[in-house]
């Protein structure tokens, strides 16, 4: 049987029983969802027009107009009185019209518009009162009105209010333990039954895991002569078949590699052969025409001398080109790696490039570096590559500055090399990456377009890569890793 026929079969109890919980679940939630919005419907409505009432009559409200009409017979207070106690007893009216009214709702909303009511009927004879100039002691008794009826209905509802939210809130509460408490269970007894199942034929599974498992790991170790007598003990399913094919590509991963290894040689070779004759007759060219120019310098017309020049300079520039292409290409993943402090190996390249540093008044800020696992030359190449690439691009009208900045992670460092220079466009980055590519021109600013380039290949064969920042007259920021 298929390895997918027995797991599908084995799971299936559990599934259909974790299936059933958490449609049991999903109908307690629904039915918890309904209760809530009833809530919601009911009581929030309730607590939203009680408070609306009690905005219309308290503070700022009706009564509060009222009683500002009786001290300052201002008209406005008049017309501020009548359009909140006339809004109070609207919203009076909607709130008895609410569903599942209790009859403490029913009384309290009468007792409030009752006082209302009196309100709107006091407010008219004010109206008369303060128009034929009565005095205020007149005024205030016969206008009086005791609104503490109201004001207790009001709290009474708020109270009940209140209770019915906490017992509504207690209801859902337990309504969503319950849900909880029964899915937990159904996952629980899923689990328990699934792993009942599965012991039953759990071992010779994790058998023949064990062994692709082995394989798979021998394969990436390198080691690729396998042959399939060793899966003779597994069963026939999926887990025989991935054995055997990675055998097979175990066995085509050997050739491929021995095939590509000997092209690496020979390329190798091909390059430092091509190399060395090429820089050859570049040598000869420049020596002939040094000699040329010496020995007959005072026989040469100026042109001539001119051309002798040219040839001098085409033919130096040959020999840096071969020779850094030489350099490009004995770079190769077969690297012997030691422990060194990288401080040293900064301090090496510093060295090396004082007098552009002395001359070009540039200011580096270092961080104290750790001791890894690399290969000494390649990493001070490295560090001089990218110290001098950021001197050779620096604002010429600015302080020149470059940061140099490791940051400790849990298996790796972080280096960044930040130069305050004139940067470039991002979009360029593939031509700078390219070995010879350049984005100036040799009279602006001289090289052989290989520093980069450079840089990427002995960070790729320390297993990372350059990631590059930059934006024009912004500076550059440089970012590569380093395994501890």
């Amino acid at each position: 049987m298929k390895l997918s026929r027995k797991i599908i079969f084995v799971n299936l109890i559990p599934l259909i029983i974790l299936i059933f919980g958490s449609i049991l679940s999903g109908i307690v939630i629904q039915k918890d969802q309904k209760m809530t919005q009833h809530f919601l419907d009911t009581y929030s409505s309730k607590e939203e027009k009680l408070y609306q009432i009690f905005q219309s009559l308290g503070y700022t409200g009706g009564i509060h107009a009222f009683k500002n009409y009786i001290l300052r017979f201002d008209e406005k207070y008049y017309h501020q009185a009548k359009e909140k106690l006339s809004k109070a007893n609207t919203l009076i009216k909607e709130y008895l019209s609410l569903p599942e009214l209790s009859s403490l709702e029913i009384e309290s909303m009468q007792v409030i518009a009752a006082t209302v009511k009196l309100y709107l009927k006091k407010l008219n004879i004010l109206q008369e009162l303060i128009q034929q100039k009565k005095n205020l002691t007149l005024i205030d008794k016969a206008v009086k009105v005791d609104d503490t009826p109201a004001m207790i209905a009001i709290d009474k509802l708020r109270n009940l209010l209140t209770k019915n939210k906490n017992l509504e809130i207690i209801r859902i509460d337990q309504s969503q333990k319950y849900a909880i408490t029964l899915f937990t269970f159904s996952v629980l007894i899923t689990i328990l039954v699934a792993f009942l199942l599965n012991s039953l034929f759990l071992k010779k599974i994790l058998v023949s895991l064990k062994k692709v498992n082995s394989l798979s790991l021998s394969l990436a170790n390198a080691n690729y002569n396998h042959d399939f007598s060793e899966l003779t003990h597994l069963p026939e399913d999926e887990l025989k078949e991935i054995g055997q094919q990675l055998i097979s590509m175990g066995l085509h991963l050997n050739i491929a590699f021995e095939n590509l290894a000997r092209s690496n040689r020979d390329l190798s070779q091909f390059a430092f052969v091509a190399s060395h004759d090429m820089q050859e007759p570049a040598k000869k060219l420049y020596s002939y025409s040094e000699l040329l120019e010496i020995s007959s310098k005072d026989q040469l017309s100026p042109q001539a001398l001119g051309y002798i020049d040219a040839i001098k300079s085409s033919s130096k520039q040959l020999i840096d080109l071969v020779s850094a292409l030489l350099n490009y290409a004995n770079i190769t993943m077969d690297i012997k790696k030691e422990f060194v402090d990288l401080n040293d190996v900064l301090n090496n390249a510093l060295q090396d490039l004082s007098e552009k540093i002395k001359t070009s008044e540039t200011q580096i800020e270092a961080q104290n570096l750790p001791t890894l696992n690399v290969q000494p030359q390649l990493i001070q190449s490295l560090f001089y590559n990218l110290i001098s690439n950021a001197i050779k691009y620096r604002k010429k009208d600015q302080a020149n500055h470059i940061y140099i900045k490791a940051q400790e992670m849990p298996h790796l460092w972080i280096f960044e090399f930040i130069d305050t220079g004139i940067g470039f466009d991002m979009k360029n980055l593939n031509t700078i990456l390219r070995p010879f590519g350049r984005l100036h021109s040799k009279a602006d600013i001289p090289g052989l377009g290989i520093g980069l380039p450079l840089c990427q290949r002995i960070v790729q064969v320390h297993g990372s890569t350059l990631e590059i920042y930059s934006r024009e007259q912004e500076g550059t920021r440089i970012q590569f890793t380093l395994d501890k």
